[in-house]
């Protein structure tokens, strides 16, 4: 089921793309975990190979980084990637795959205070993207050596609430 919905995340219909993407987030996050890595446990009928879950983990990375690199979608193509990105990055290997697709450097220009609602909501998930990285050590290194730090800490200075 993981690898049908991850295949639609690719197809040119912006409602199909966000809606696969949220479900495959909300699929991968809450699944158990299991030893083998198997998507359903079995072949992926379409390429007669096995399918990982850190296959179809890293694909979605890549969608994420594409839509935050050049939105499919003009007002909600960031806000959802940023949304499903902070469901998933709790796992060690899409941490690892953030990072080594460069996409620290996609978060730190939508760290700045915000001023409508829905960039609040943005805001507050990216800075949750941000503090879950930093359970990454590779990430840790990057983070400290971009001008992120100066953008978390305007940001807090500008807060209205303690969130």
């Amino acid at each position: 089921m993981g690898f049908a919905i991850f295949r639609l995340l690719w197809k040119g219909n912006w409602f199909i793309q966000e809606k696969s993407c949220k479900i495959l987030a909300l699929i991968l996050s809450a699944r158990p975990k299991t030893e083998n890595g198997l998507v359903n446990g079995e072949e992926s009928s379409s390429k007669k190979k096995i399918t990982t879950i850190s296959d179809v983990l890293k694909g979605l990375v890549e969608w994420l980084c594409a839509q935050l690199k050049k939105p499919s979608h003009l007002s909600r193509a960031i806000p959802t990637a940023i949304n499903c990105l902070s469901a998933v990055l709790k796992e060690p290997i899409v941490r690892s795959s953030f990072v080594q697709a460069d996409g620290i450097k996609l978060l730190i220009p939508l760290i700045s205070p915000a001023s409508t609602q829905q960039s609040i909501q943005l805001l507050y998930e990216t800075c949750l993207c941000v503090w879950l990285l930093s359970y990454y050590e590779p990430a840790i290194e990057f983070l400290a050596t971009t001008g992120i730090l100066p953008r978390l800490i305007d940001v807090v200075k500008s807060s209205t609430k303690e969130k």
